[in-house]
Order: C-alpha cells, then structure tokens, then sequence
C-alpha cells in the first residue's frame, strides 16, 4: 500500500523499480482476487493499455531532463519492459499454482493487451507522454 498521492508514472516507474531490489518487498498473493469493474469496451481497453504505456514510457526517469531518446534507444527499453511485464505476469500466475498449459494460454490471451502497452512505451519513450496521462483519468 502506498500512504500518498503518486505522480502520474511514478508506480510504474520508481516505486516498483525500487522495491524490486529488495528481495521479499513485493509479493504477489496467489489467493488475490480482482475485479475490474471500470469497462472500456473490447478496442477502447487496447487503446488505454497504449495510454498507459505512452505515459509511463513519456514520464520515465530514462528520458533524462525529459528528453526524446533515439528511435533504437526507445525500441530497447520498450522491449525489455515488455518482456518484464510478461515475465512479471506468468510468475503472478505460478504463484497461483496454475499448470504450464493454462499459464500459456493466459499469456497468450494477455499478450495483445501488454503488446498494446509495449507499442505506447516505445512512442511514449521517443515522443514524450503527449495527451496519454489525461486519458487514463
């Protein structure tokens, strides 16, 4: 739990690249259960996955003084994060002892939605935020 308001990126960015260099800070509760009641519909909830990773890729700490990095620089982090985000996700579902097939089978049904969060890391780390941050409200 975090005690405070978060700037816009600063989770996805600082708090959990903290806290992943402490072994047993963060910890995933395999008896978690989640509903997500906020729809988007089927092609808006691609659409805010792109938002999300546009601004967390526009706001990182990596874009020194906020500057734009290089086409190949920006392809670089959103890759690595995008294969972080997958790998992060299929250990979630280990953790809930799952059998490899289903742990496949959800990755494979989450991957578009991750991939449209990549495609938004990589513009955001390029281009900057842009207009990202105010639709994910």
């Amino acid at each position: 739990m975090v005690g405070r308001q978060l700037e816009p990126g600063e989770l996805e960015d600082r708090l959990i690249k903290k806290f992943e260099t402490i072994p047993g800070a963060i910890r995933v509760d395999p008896d978690l259960r989640v509903r997500h009641a906020q729809s988007h519909g089927f092609w808006n909830t691609f659409a805010m996955h792109y938002h999300n990773g546009r601004a967390t890729g526009g706001l990182s700490a990596r874009r020194v003084d906020g500057g734009d990095l290089s086409m190949w620089k920006s392809l670089q982090w959103a890759w690595i994060d995008t294969q972080a985000h997958l790998h992060r996700t299929a250990q979630a579902f280990r953790a809930g002892n799952r059998s490899s097939l289903a742990i496949i089978g959800y990755c494979l049904l989450i991957s578009p939605l991750v991939l449209a969060h990549g495609i938004g890391e990589f513009v955001g780390y390029h281009s900057g935020p842009g207009e990202s941050p105010a639709r994910l409200v």
